[in-house]
C-alpha cells in the first residue's frame, strides 16, 4: 500500500472491523482516515501497532492530509463565524428598523390627534 512508511502495518477499515470483534485487538487498531491509492480509489486505513511491533508514528502521507484538514477546518470555522456575525447584524438591523417604524407610526398618530 502506498500510504505507509517503514514499519507501518496498515489495514483496510474492512479488515480492521473484523479484528475489532476480538477484544485483544481493539487497543492495537488506530484509525488514520482515508488514503488515495491506485486509479484514484480511496481506501479507509487503520494502523496496527503496539509497543513491540508496528510504527506508531503517523505516516507522512497522512501528515499532509491532516495539515490540509486543519487548514480547511480553520477556514470553515472562520466562514461560519462570519456568517453568524452577518446573521446577528441582520437581526439587530431588522429590530432597529422595525422599532424606528413603530416609533414613527406612534408619532404620526399623536400629530393626527
Amino acid at each position: 500500500m502506498d500510504c505507509g512508511d517503514a514499519g507501518h502495518i496498515l489495514l483496510s477499515k474492512h479488515v480492521a472491523e473484523d479484528l475489532e470483534e476480538y477484544e485483544k485487538w481493539r487497543p492495537l487498531l488506530h484509525d488514520l482516515g482515508s488514503c488515495e491509492v491506485k486509479h484514484r480509489m480511496r481506501v479507509a486505513v487503520v494502523n496496527l501497532y503496539d509497543d513491540q511491533f508496528g510504527n506508531a508514528k503517523l505516516p507522512r502521507r497522512f501528515e499532509t492530509v491532516q495539515k490540509r484538514r486543519k487548514r480547511l477546518r480553520w477556514v470553515e470555522t472562520a466562514a461560519a463565524s462570519e456568517q453568524g456575525t452577518d446573521a446577528h447584524e441582520t437581526i439587530l438591523f431588522s429590530r432597529n428598523m422595525f422599532a424606528d417604524l413603530e416609533g414613527e407610526a406612534d408619532t404620526k398618530k399623536l400629530t393626527a390627534l
